[in-house]
C-alpha cells in the first residue's frame, strides 16, 4: 500500500511548514481609483453590428454542426430503433439532427458576448428562436435550407443585442 506510506511523510511536510513571504497579506500599495470615460478601456474593440451578425452566423454553424452531431451520438446510443423497415435507426437520426443542429445553433450564436449589452440567458433565447424561425423558413424555400438558415437566423436574432 504505497499511499499508507506516503501519508505518514505527507503529515510531517505539513507540520513543518511555514508561511513564506509572499504568503503574508500586505498592502501592496495599489489604491482604486473610478476612470472617466475618455480613461476607460474595454478589452474588446468595437464591433459593427454586421460583424457581430457575421461572427454569430460563423459561430452558430459551428453550434449546428456540433449539436447534430451530438444528437445522432444520443439517437444512436438510445437503442435499435426497429420498425421492421430497411433504415429503421434513420428517423431517429433526423429528429437528432434536427434538434441538435437547432439547440447547437442557437447556443453557438449566443456563446460570442461581443460587447452585447443582453445577458447570456437573453442570447441564448433569442438565438434559439431565430434558429427555430430560421429552420422552418429554409424548410420551405429550399433544398438543404434548414442547415443553412438555422444558424443564420440565431446570428440575425441577436442583431440588436
Amino acid at each position: 500500500m504505497p499511499i499508507l506510506r506516503a501519508a505518514p511523510i505527507a503529515a510531517m511536510l505539513m507540520l513543518v511548514a511555514r508561511d513564506g513571504s509572499a504568503q503574508r497579506v500586505e498592502p501592496a500599495g495599489v489604491t482604486h481609483r473610478k476612470l472617466n470615460a475618455s480613461e476607460r478601456r474595454d478589452s474588446l474593440p468595437p464591433f459593427n453590428p454586421t460583424t457581430r451578425v457575421a461572427i454569430r452566423v460563423l459561430t452558430g454553424a459551428a453550434g449546428f454542426v456540433a449539436g447534430a452531431a451530438v444528437g445522432v451520438g444520443i439517437a444512436g446510443v438510445t437503442g435499435p430503433h426497429d420498425c421492421g423497415c430497411d433504415d429503421g435507426d434513420l428517423d431517429a437520426a433526423i429528429s437528432g439532427v434536427i434538434l441538435g443542429g437547432v439547440a447547437g445553433a442557437a447556443i453557438g450564436a449566443a456563446l460570442p458576448k461581443l460587447g452585447a449589452n443582453c445577458s447570456g440567458n437573453a442570447r441564448f433565447w433569442r438565438a434559439l428562436g431565430g434558429s427555430v424561425a430560421g429552420f422552418a423558413v429554409g424548410f420551405v424555400a429550399i433544398p438543404l435550407g434548414p442547415i443553412l438558415l438555422s444558424p443564420v437566423g440565431a446570428g440575425l436574432a441577436l442583431a440588436g443585442c
